[in-house]
């Protein structure tokens, strides 16, 4: 069987790929521009795909093989592979993996933003020294939008520190992580509510757009906005205007609609709101982690198991 891996630096697990699965013949490359050529020559029935780059995934050049059978994503959100056809192809991601460090993320914006370290942070550089007091989170709104494997790992350490959670999904169901869970018609409903919300959801025809402009007016004055989902989910001129007119405290964006963002993006020049280079997701070792999922499923897959983690193009996750 042929396996075509797409990585920066694969050599760290390969050779214990090749050891594990001897009678699977791998391929490494390191670019998209690759792909195409590598494709053509090895005619994979199963690929991993464990990089990200600036410019968009060459789906076509990988779905389109007709020996491919089986596709490992590197990320929980599959959005750069939709569409595929599920009578030829499986896709799974690694759902699972960021959801400790996007929770550590997420709090770490509202402990820091509770404990005024960011204002301190800019007041350095006047050499300003001025007493002020913190706030707690006990007994305060978190709403989580997307109530999946990371916005329930946010949900349920969130609770730990005394959170009241509002978990949003597109099929309400009760969960251990949240205190009440509703769905998306009631999105404005939690965002009104919400002293902290934070926007996790998955990037699909649904939730394009899902934070708009009226979703924005909705927050409740004074709220901490953080948005670690996918960009084309918020709404970014109405979010800025928000953070400009002081109707939402702060703001951190991790994920935007022209990534890299450019050097003359408005978002780069305001006190109140933190940037991110996408990398709330990134754990430390994530590639390792990515091909002992890779791993697993190649055995399943091997011995005509389901997979771990199968997703649904149809869902979009």
């Amino acid at each position: 069987m042929q396996a075509l891996i797409l990585d920066d630096a694969p050599i760290g697990y390969l050779d214990d790929l090749k050891r594990r699965f001897p009678k699977v013949a791998f391929d490494a490359i390191t670019s998209y521009g690759e792909l195409p050529a590598a494709v053509a020559r090895h005619k994979p029935e199963v690929a991993l795909v464990n990089k990200v780059e600036k410019v968009p995934f060459p789906r076509e050049a990988l779905l389109g093989c007709p020996t491919l059978k089986w596709v490992q994503a590197a990320s929980a959100g599959i959005d750069h592979l939709l569409p595929w056809d599920t009578a030829k192809v499986q896709v799974t991601n690694v759902s699972g993996i960021h959801g400790e460090l996007m929770t550590q993320y997420v709090l770490g914006v509202i402990f820091g933003h509770n404990l005024r370290l960011f204002e301190c942070q800019q007041r350095m550089a006047r050499k300003f020294w001025q007493h002020f007091d913190g706030r707690v989170v006990r007994g305060r709104t978190l709403a989580i939008v997307g109530l999946g494997r990371i916005g329930s790992a946010i949900g349920a350490a969130a609770r730990s520190f005394g959170l009241r959670v509002i978990g949003i999904k597109s099929r309400p169901a009760p969960d251990a992580s949240a205190d009440e869970v509703w769905g998306i018609d009631r999105l404005h409903e939690a965002l009104a509510q919400a002293d902290y919300a934070v926007i996790v959801v998955p990037k699909t025809p649904q939730t394009v757009n899902l934070i708009d402009a009226k979703a924005i007016r909705a927050l409740k004055p004074g709220c901490v906005f953080i948005h670690v989902a996918r960009g084309g989910i918020v709404d970014e001129a109405a979010l800025l205007a928000a953070v400009k007119d002081e109707t939402i405290a702060y703001a951190a964006v991790d994920v935007f609609t022209q990534e890299p963002l450019p050097p003359d993006s408005p978002f780069w020049t305001q006190d109140r709101l933190l940037v991110t280079p996408h990398s709330s997701s990134d754990v430390e070792g994530w590639h390792e982690l990515v091909a002992g999922i890779f791993a697993e499923n190649l055995e399943k897959w091997l011995a005509g198991r389901p997979l771990r983690n199968l997703t649904d193009p149809a869902r979009g996750y």
